[in-house]
């Protein structure tokens, strides 16, 4: 006999069950789509850890396309393969010499993978006008990659500028108010 206590639990499993299943699918192409958002998710987090924040430029030249393309808000297209990868982690050391990105999460849709990261680093080099200043900085990423055949073919890169400048300098900016130079 079920007390009132395990039926709930059942059901609150029962249910459970259903929404992963209708979030995963059952068919058997679905271990197919399963296995390609995983290894599309370790393409991007081995740029990360192994490129970006190891220093790794072998992985770089490795995980980026030759077509490869980064796209920024600022409606910036910078073309160049892997060597794009490159110039953008080199940009990065020499503003923000220990810079470490901690991935807090990734998403995976057909070819897209969703990350988001906290950067920390301290600032060595010019930015957005700045003079290295020393001070330490922290610092919000988002970043949409387009994974091909194993390897970054897009980036759409995002990062918090704001919360860069409001460390660095003397910037406070109002809700509304333009940063444009």
């Amino acid at each position: 006999m079920k007390t009132p206590i395990q039926g709930t639990l059942i059901t609150v499993c029962s249910m459970s069950v259903l929404l992963t299943t209708s979030t995963i699918g059952c068919s058997p192409g679905d271990a197919d789509v399963s296995t390609r958002l995983e290894a599309n998710k370790a393409v991007v987090m081995r740029a990360w850890e192994e490129g970006f924040n190891q220093g790794n430029l072998a992985v770089l030249d490795e995980l980026f396309d030759e077509s490869y393309i980064e796209l920024t808000p600022y409606g910036t297209v910078e073309q160049g393969g892997p060597e794009r990868a490159i110039q953008a982690y080199e940009w990065m050391r020499s503003v923000f010499g220990d810079i470490h990105f901690e991935v807090e999460q990734m998403m995976a849709e057909g070819d897209f993978v969703f990350s988001r990261a906290m950067a920390t680093g301290t600032h060595i080099g010019e930015f957005m006008g700045v003079p290295a200043t020393g001070r330490p900085v922290r610092f919000a990423a988002v970043v949409v990659s387009k994974v091909s055949h194993g390897k970054h073919v897009q980036d759409w890169s995002f990062i918090d500028t704001i919360a860069i400048l409001s460390q660095i300098g003397d910037v406070s900016v109002e809700p509304g108010q333009s940063i444009e130079q």
